[in-house]
């Protein structure tokens, strides 16, 4: 039965993911609701609205972050492009294309595509977003081998004739579709990286998807891609002054790292430069009534600028339970997230807000390859890479990140 109410699509015409979705429905001809959320990735403001939409629709975790795309349909929710996509292409439509074929052996080659086409934007999101230009070189090698893989599998299914990947156009073109048509435009631009002569298939097919009129409703252009990553892709660095240097790590903008703060004098320092709205120290009970660090909760509270200050306590010897763990980290993740910019992150030798700032950095910002989150640490002086268990929490939770969250 065709729906009576009209499914609501939540998308961001910037975000390849919701993207998927987008093309699934415009592909199958289906009456649909769009709205679109803005997304601090590409930086706009994500509405509190979409974000008790998605933790009230989908009670897990995950769901806090609010990534696009969601479907709204009966007062339930669907979250997640995979989910979305194939959710699209079940709903029932008179004389409406299948994007899977009816055999199901070539079912499942193109779902084992989809898999390695969804790996290719992993490696490709990690180029655009890092920070780190030392790190270009090696994750151009990690995007470079991922297309290799992806164009491995087109060779095998691809046969001459065929302008799509398979006989017809599919699920694994949806997926490809979005891909091509942002980074064809921004890894040029922004990080020196031709997409299209990276592998051997890109170019002829986005010839036949450009003819494509549902293609063609929902591409945005050159200009829209380039402008719109311009947040995305950016490296500005903020900048201290010599006086707070040596003690204060920069990791980005709006957030910063105090390593070896060490008298009431460096407190004061820091708000009267960096200004910070929160401050959310990781002191176990017994440093913050401590000679030596006792005075840091005193002085941030003490000062008329009102900064919000919180204290999530963590020994980094005590982190061999896993399940409490789990819970530290998402505690951590969203004071983070949640605490008014700009933001200082301490302890009491920043080995451990470093690592707060690693798995956050792996929740709300995809930045899910365990070893560019240690070569940052290292490049900060950081120290949480070289201590067994901090290391061990933040390998967890980027295995966690990576199973529950998509980048947008």
């Amino acid at each position: 039965m065709i729906p009576s109410v009209l499914p609501k699509l939540y998308y961001n015409p910037l975000c390849p993911y919701a993207s998927r979705a987008w093309l699934a429905f415009e592909e199958r001809s289906i009456n649909y609701e769009h709205v679109k959320v803005g997304l601090k990735a590409f930086g706009e403001a994500k509405p509190q609205w979409y974000t008790d939409l998605c933790v009230k629709g989908n009670p897990t975790r995950g769901a806090k972050v609010a990534s696009v795309p969601a479907i709204e349909f009966g007062g339930d929710l669907i979250m997640g492009s995979r989910n979305c996509v194939e959710y699209i292409n079940e709903i029932p439509q008179p004389n409406g294309i299948s994007l899977l074929p009816d055999d199901p052996w070539l079912r499942a080659c193109v779902r084992i595509l989809m898999e390695e086409i969804e790996k290719m934007y992993t490696e490709a999101g990690k180029l655009i977003t890092s920070k780190d230009e030392n790190l270009d070189d090696p994750l151009k090698r990690s995007l470079q081998l991922s297309v290799n893989d992806v164009n491995a599998l087109i060779d095998k299914y691809r046969k001459p004739d065929y302008q799509y990947i398979f006989e017809q156009f599919s699920m694994a073109d949806i997926y490809l579709v979005p891909f091509l048509d942002r980074y064809r435009f921004v890894l040029p631009k922004y990080r020196n990286f031709d997409i299209m002569s990276s592998g051997k298939h890109f170019k002829s097919l986005m010839d036949a998807y450009e003819k494509r009129p549902a293609f063609q409703r929902i591409a945005q252009g050159e200009k829209f891609y380039i402008d719109g990553y311009l947040s995305k892709q950016s490296r500005t660095v903020r900048k201290l002054s010599d006086a707070i240097a040596s003690f204060v790590a920069v990791m980005e903008p709006e957030i910063m790292v105090a390593k070896t703060v060490r008298s009431p004098d460096q407190v004061q320092a820091i708000i009267s430069e960096v200004k910070p709205k929160s401050w959310i120290s990781m002191l176990t009970d017994e440093e913050a009534v401590g000679q030596e660090l006792s005075f840091i909760e005193s002085t941030v509270r003490k000062d008329e600028s009102g900064v919000f200050f919180t204290r999530i306590p963590m020994k980094d010897a005590e982190l061999s339970d896993k399940e409490k763990n789990q819970k530290l980290a998402q505690k951590l993740v969203d004071a983070i997230q949640n605490a008014p910019k700009p933001v200082v992150i301490q302890c009491s030798s920043g080995r451990r807000a470093g690592a707060a700032y690693a798995i956050y950095q792996a929740f709300f910002e995809a930045k899910r390859d365990y070893r560019a989150l240690e070569i940052t640490g290292d490049l900060h002086e950081l120290q949480w890479p070289r201590h067994n268990g901090l290391r061990q929490f933040v390998q967890d939770f980027v295995v966690y990140a990576n199973s529950v969250n998509e980048c947008c």
